[in-house]
């Protein structure tokens, strides 16, 4: 094998640097100053202002909102055909496209609790005043989407927001999380992914997720939250 060293060529090396530094200032202005033709925006401004009033916006709103569209129910598409008229109406050119996607529903979910005594006690999950769920009318019982199904059973350990740090905590007290389940409460800077990633990490066997009570929002005191665990690429 031989290997041919050449001296480079200082002007063509600068040439190409300048280049690349065009290219990057020419990027950077238009991701930051895109361009825009005056006259159309001025023009879609005073459609959307002519269209609009407190009174249409709040009619707009009224009817998604008057019923649960979980992404895949009968709902759903209503609220898509809603949404999609209305934008006609106004006269812009509107289109849908299908897509093969993978969603998540619940079909049993229960929470008891085992004493030492052999008493238990079942958690009540459901929304107060409503004992009947039905999928395919959009009304769910509360669930995190894309959690793993199973059943386990384990000691409870409180652990905090459920970061590294929290469990790093535990676990200079001498708490082992490996094979219990850990119940979080919802805050700090963690979604609810990260909060069950970071539990699968150090071995627990589930988590519950919990959010504390809002004195100042006493009309919410009980409510319920439904969400997603899933860390990865998707809508999240």
């Amino acid at each position: 094998m031989s290997l041919n060293l050449t001296k480079p060529n200082n002007s063509f090396t600068l040439c190409t640097f300048l280049f690349l530094v065009i290219l990057v200032v020419i990027g950077l202005y238009i991701v930051h100053h895109p361009p825009r033709n005056p006259k159309i925006a001025l023009n879609f401004r005073q459609l959307f202002l002519s269209s609009t009033t407190n009174y249409t916006i709040s009619s707009y709103l009224c009817s998604p909102t008057t019923h649960p569209h979980l992404a895949g129910t009968r709902h759903s598409l209503e609220t898509i055909h809603y949404v999609k008229t209305h934008i006609q109406n106004l006269g812009f050119e509107t289109h849908t496209v299908s897509f093969r996607t993978l969603l998540s529903y619940p079909l049993h979910a229960s929470v008891s609790m085992h004493f030492s005594n052999d008493t238990m006690f079942n958690l009540p999950l459901n929304e107060m005043g409503i004992s009947n769920y039905d999928v395919s009318s959009g009304l769910i019982q509360p669930y995190h989407a894309f959690s793993p199904s199973g059943t386990v059973q384990g000691k409870v350990i409180f652990a905090n927001h459920g970061t590294e740090d929290d469990y790093g905590v535990l676990g200079r007290m001498w708490v082992k999380v490996s094979g219990c389940i850990v119940m979080v409460k919802k805050g700090g800077s963690l979604g609810r992914g990260a909060v069950v990633e970071i539990a699968e990490k150090v071995g627990a066997l589930g988590v519950i997720l919990y959010a504390e009570r809002d004195v100042s929002r006493d009309n919410f005191a009980f409510g319920v939250e439904r969400g997603i665990v899933m860390n990865g690429v998707g809508d999240i």
